[in-house]
């Protein structure tokens, strides 16, 4: 929901929120082979990469795939097709982001661009749910950026939709 509410912007601190936090994990487990991936790499320029076409395809595979990769089940979709599974949440994500070049209030469609990954967050939410407990868990709340980018993003989404409703003045004079 963040992706709608904030219009979209909210994958790319997904991405580097993700990558961070991973890294994070990466340098407290370095006997974990499966966030080996994630260990000293700079999140930041792995998110700015990710304006750069071509680069952000390879980004957000890696960062998926490693996701898929950390699920615990063995038995799960994710860990049973490594390759296959982050590949079609990635083609996902690409598509959807294609529908924003929809003529009229169709480009709204765009936005279910949120359904991918809401699948890759639940692959991470596995994970994290396997190595944290209960009274310890660090990711429950959203801090005060995340609460301020919803804030933002939900006003210029109410811009949007009520300009559906405007009219301009003289929007029906013939000229």
């Amino acid at each position: 929901m963040l992706i709608v509410f904030t219009c979209s912007a909210y994958p790319f601190y997904w991405f580097y929120k993700s990558w961070r936090d991973l890294a994070n994990a990466a340098a407290h487990q370095s006997s974990n082979a499966a966030l080996a991936p994630f260990a000293n790499k700079s999140c930041l320029l792995r998110t700015i990469g990710l304006i750069i076409p071509l680069l952000n395809f390879w980004l957000g595979f890696g960062l998926l795939k490693g996701i898929a990769g950390l699920h615990p089940n063995s038995e799960s979709f994710p860990r049973k097709h490594p390759i296959g599974a982050p590949l079609l949440l990635l083609i996902s994500i690409t598509a959807m982001e294609f529908l924003a070049a929809l003529p009229g209030s169709l480009y709204l469609l765009s936005f279910l661009v949120c359904i991918p990954f809401c699948f890759a967050q639940s692959w991470l939410n596995e994970y994290w749910r396997s190595v944290e407990h209960p009274p310890h868990l660090m990711r429950h709340a959203f801090t005060v950026k995340e609460l301020a980018a919803i804030i933002v993003g939900s006003l210029w989404l109410g811009l949007v939709l009520a300009g559906f409703f405007i009219v301009p003045p003289g929007f029906n004079q013939s000229h």
